[in-house]
């Protein structure tokens, strides 16, 4: 399963072994592994790894498995291109290959429809690939040109003129698929969402319309492809994650839509950081702090929040603070309904838990999480996983054991109604470490009620709980 390009020695390979203190077997045996949770019966060993080393590139994914292996083994991202066994013409790294993001829309679509493209994009990052965080920034690979005039199809327009019914439909759909994703995970509805922005939206965006209703549409679309990034996030599907990240960043810079740029500079922030990416998470940080003034203090409050543990992770505690310190202030200015203040709460309360992870402080975190999960809505299931499972986490750094198990009993209703690669990697790592305290019964009872909770098949490969 191999081919030979130039017989130049991989030294990002041998070097990555090196720091991951693995033999050439083990990582041949975890690839081996990783191969059979996807249905692919692999049989390489420490021979096939040596000739990685010397320059052998071996045949997708099976990059895409030693750089998951890797990711698992140093609790960080490793991207195939890390691993210097991406080929030139590998066709994750090629896509998406057009400036134009609606043509982009119907790429991704495209790839993630054929299993080896969307194999090989399922975690492959590419560095120049995050949203451009220059507002100004029109011109370059990252830019839309979408401010200038729009070119129509020949044909495939819809035979009606596009107006606010189709401004409202993807108001509406947006406020559906959020309601799935809360309550159902990232798991459900990915293709379709993906199909509507392919086949309807970019057909709409490309049709004649008044300014006003285009503005509309395109900020509408931004938010639908942002969403649609958030839930192949949490669906272990981080290339394709990054590029519509871009896509939306694009749609709203053209649509002079700065709430919906920020809102997508906090999230593209926010995967950085999960995915380990830290520097990347604080320099876009930065690049947000001067569009904030332009924004409204839901906003500010929210994307503050984010901002403030991308500092964290960077140690930069000073500006995280300043950050945290101003989304208070925010959220204080803040209306809207009960509600809508439950959900602000929650956020706040969230994220400042996150700045005490990273400042290392288990025992605050307890109760800034245990505030955070009184303010979630009863409808978000994913949420209210995501800050139990935050919660026992803390609770086992600081050997609580019997208090981490109950939290976690808490969560296996929810988690069970949920379709989330991500949480299902998350709870994995939070029972391997209950695991550790060996035959205590509280992890024993767990681990026994747990069995064949999660899915099979691969998780996710990024750092939890930090």
């Amino acid at each position: 399963m191999s081919r030979t390009d130039h017989r130049t020695p991989n030294d990002r390979l041998r070097e990555l072994i090196r720091e991951s203190d693995w033999t050439y077997e083990a990582l041949a045996r975890t690839v081996n592994t990783l191969g059979a949770s996807s249905g692919l019966r692999l049989r390489y060993d420490r021979t096939a790894v040596a000739q990685w080393v010397r320059g052998v590139r071996p045949r997708p994914p099976v990059p895409e498995l030693a750089a998951e292996a890797l990711s698992r083994k140093l609790g960080r991202t490793v991207t195939v291109t890390d691993t210097g066994l991406a080929p030139p013409d590998m066709p994750g790294a090629a896509l998406p290959g057009s400036p134009d993001p609606l043509v982009r829309l119907g790429e991704l679509r495209e790839a993630y429809l054929d299993p080896v493209l969307r194999e090989s994009m399922r975690r492959n990052l590419l560095a120049g690939d995050w949203p451009s965080p220059d507002w100004a920034d029109d011109d370059s690979a990252g830019g839309t040109g979408l401010r200038g005039p729009v070119q129509r199809p020949s044909t495939g327009g819809p035979p009606w003129r596009i107006g606010m019914s189709e401004v409202d439909a993807l108001e509406a759909m947006g406020r559906f698929y959020n309601e799935v994703w809360d309550a159902f995970g990232g798991g459900h509805g990915t293709s379709a969402l993906a199909a509507c922005l392919a086949d309807d939206v970019a057909v709409w965006l490309r049709s004649p319309m008044a300014d006003g209703v285009r503005t509309a549409l395109m900020s509408r679309a931004a938010e639908l492809t942002l969403r649609l990034a958030l839930m192949y996030f949490e669906d272990g599907h981080y290339g394709f994650t990054q590029r519509y990240l871009g896509i939306a960043a694009q749609l709203a810079r053209g649509a002079d839509d700065r709430t919906m740029y920020v809102t997508v500079l906090a999230r593209s922030a926010t995967v950085a950081r999960d995915l380990g990416q830290y520097r990347k998470a604080a320099h876009l940080a930065d690049a947000a702090q001067v569009l904030l003034t332009a924004c409204a203090p839901d906003t500010v409050s929210f994307a503050q929040g984010e901002f403030a543990i991308a500092y964290a992770a960077v140690d930069d505690m000073r500006a995280a603070q300043r950050c945290l310190d101003n989304a208070e202030q925010n959220l204080s200015r803040c209306t809207g309904s009960s509600a809508t203040t439950e959900v602000r709460l929650y956020t706040y309360h969230w994220q400042r838990a996150g700045v005490l992870v990273f400042q290392n402080r288990p025992g605050d975190v307890v109760p800034a999480m245990l505030t955070s999960l009184r303010h979630v809505p009863q409808g978000n299931r994913r949420s209210r996983v995501a800050v139990v499972a935050g919660t026992a986490n803390a609770q086992l750094r600081l050997g609580l054991l019997d208090e981490a198990c109950a939290t976690l009993q808490q969560l296996l209703p929810d988690f069970s109604r949920l379709r989330s690669a991500d949480m299902a990697g998350f709870l994995g790592e939070l029972l391997r470490k209950v695991g550790a305290f060996g035959r205590a019964r509280p992890a024993a009872d767990l681990l026994q009620q747990t069995q064949g909770l999660l899915p099979r098949g691969p998780v996710p490969a990024r750092p939890y709980g930090h």
